[in-house]
């Protein structure tokens, strides 16, 4: 790994932000598993334990992370590392040292696709593990157990494309405000073209993830319901990932 990728890296296991939205996080998945597991609490959520309890729980508390949750923390991570940092001066300090703008670039897009990955797998863990405490040991059964770890694999891929087109609205954006603004609005053009224009949404990478947790919920995937989303991560993550570094020497790095 290169040294300014770990560098990225070791600010970001620094950065506060992340471990409060975490604690938030955890407080959360107790908190609705509580409430699916109170008799009296129950009716405040309209849900029946047997339905999203136990080896059905991960999975759906995968819904809110894999939705409007995620993209927005992760759209306020990027702003923070990109936006944030260029207003600092940080973001120019590498290139006074010798580096270029493409390394400095390759830098944050490694740290910042990793930590999207990772942040799927932290999120897991965190479901997973309250799910043992509150259910024990059903969490794991049979063929539901294989095919949630299956959807949240796919989350995780599904972050990729969606990270890179994070950093490219940061790079040319010159506040966080304005990055999480249009992170906003592109998540409810997403609804509007969804619910719309369907047959066109399904060649966005957002259409997938709500496809498969949202539509398909507690239901096996098959290939053929896989591999289209899995071909439109790619082939978004390469054209992204080429724009930015092409256009890499246009970027401004000033304040």
């Amino acid at each position: 790994m290169a040294i300014m990728t770990r560098l990225e890296i070791k600010r970001l296991l620094q950065q506060k932000l992340i471990y409060f939205l975490l604690g938030l996080f955890i407080f959360a998945v107790i908190a609705y598993s509580g409430l699916l597991t109170s008799a009296a609490l129950r009716e405040l959520v309209d849900a029946d334990d047997r339905i999203l309890g136990g080896h059905y729980f991960p999975e759906f508390m995968l819904r809110f992370y894999s939705t409007n949750i995620g993209a927005l923390f992760m759209a306020m991570i990027t702003a923070l590392f990109i936006c944030e940092d260029r207003q600092a001066g940080l973001l120019i300090q590498p290139l006074l040292h010798g580096r270029t703008k493409k390394e400095v670039l390759t830098a944050k897009i490694n740290m910042l696709c990793l930590f999207s990955l990772v942040m799927v797998i932290i999120i897991g863990l965190i479901v997973y593990t309250t799910s043992y405490f509150r259910w024990g040991d059903q969490i794991f059964s049979a063929p539901i157990f294989s095919q949630t770890l299956i959807k949240y694999a796919l989350v995780a891929f599904s972050f990729i494309p969606l990270e890179l087109f994070l950093i490219l609205l940061a790079v040319f954006a010159r506040h966080t405000v304005i990055v999480l603004g249009e992170t906003f609005l592109l998540l409810m053009f997403f609804v509007f073209l969804n619910h719309s224009f369907p047959k066109a949404a399904c060649f966005f990478p957002l259409y997938y993830p709500y496809e498969w947790i949202i539509q398909q919920e507690f239901q096996a995937l098959t290939w053929a319901e896989i591999y289209p989303g899995l071909l439109i991560f790619l082939i978004y993550s390469l054209l992204i990932y080429f724009s930015i570094i092409h256009c890499s020497n246009k970027i401004n790095f000033d304040r």
